[in-house]
């Protein structure tokens, strides 16, 4: 989906999946990629609060390496 440029789509899966596996580091990354891409800063705000409650210090320190590939 990422690939096409469909990432309201991305969105909405990564945040379909979460709801069942919080602790999914990759998930997170999708979520925080595709608001990005759309320019919804504010939610990768919240977005990123959640993954830091439900990430280990290492996952959530990780995903914030890749986001800054970004």
């Amino acid at each position: 989906l990422a690939l096409k440029n469909s990432y309201k789509a991305v969105y909405e899966e990564a945040k379909r999946a979460i709801e069942h596996e919080k602790g999914n580091g990759n998930l997170h990354f999708w979520m925080i990629y595709s608001l990005i891409k759309q320019g919804s800063t504010e939610m990768v705000k919240h977005v990123l609060e959640m993954a830091k409650e439900n990430l280990t210090e290492e996952d959530y320190n990780e995903l914030i390496e890749r986001i800054k590939q970004i």
